[in-house]
């Protein structure tokens, strides 16, 4: 039940075509989803073949560095593995049998929604992208508003200002849960417009078999 989302205005060429529009908060927003909104991992690109990774929650986080790039936020505001969801994942094994094998990528952390979530506005979907993301309860985003000084792309300390640093998102990928009424049936890609104070969608997608 993975999905990505595309800009396909970049297939044109050259290849740096694409869409113009800079925030410092962009969000994933949920369709009606019957249990708990269950999820392993969101990551944002600033490129359309979902390559360059926009950097989040570092990997040695929380041990060293400290701090972020930014602030993970959500609805429902749960925390417990909010961070986690973000950083980038470490390799993980187990021992068997004088063997060293992968961790079974399903296992945790994950966050969860804690409930279902709802269609706010009794939205009828009519077409397999004909979502409202207002209608919805649920989301998940990244904020890059942030006091953190980066040297080299690395995360080295405080600036004591928090300053915005505005990101292009092409690309978006979501793995979520596959289990019955654990995962979105519908996701929009939005980002925030200063200018009008208020989140505008970029694209829409629905769950595709395998997933990123």
């Amino acid at each position: 039940a993975n999905i990505t989302l595309e800009d396909r205005t970049a297939d044109s060429c050259p290849a740096e075509v694409g869409h113009r529009h800079a925030s410092p908060r962009w969000r994933l927003v949920a369709g009606p989803v019957a249990a708990t909104w269950r999820v392993k991992a969101v990551r944002f690109y600033e490129d359309a073949h979902c390559t360059a990774r926009l950097a989040t929650v570092p990997l040695g986080w929380p041990r060293l560095p400290q701090q972020t790039e930014g602030e993970p936020f959500a609805n429902p505001a749960s925390p417990v593995n909010l961070h986690e969801i973000y950083r980038v994942p470490e390799r993980r094994y187990i021992f068997e049998n004088g063997s060293t094998l992968p961790l079974d990528p399903d296992a945790g952390p994950w966050w969860t929604s804690g409930g279902p979530c709802e269609d706010l506005l009794n939205f009828t979907l009519s077409a397999p992208t004909d979502f409202d993301p207002a209608s919805s309860a649920c989301f998940l985003g990244f904020s890059w508003d942030s006091n953190t000084f980066v040297k080299d792309g690395r995360v080295v300390g405080s600036t004591g200002l928090v300053l915005s640093a505005p990101k292009r998102v092409h690309c978006a990928q979501l793995e979520q849960s596959s289990g019955p009424g654990e995962f979105a049936e519908h996701v929009a890609l939005q980002w925030f417009d200063v200018s009008r104070n208020e989140y505008r969608t970029l694209m829409k997608a629905r769950p595709h078999p395998g997933g990123p």
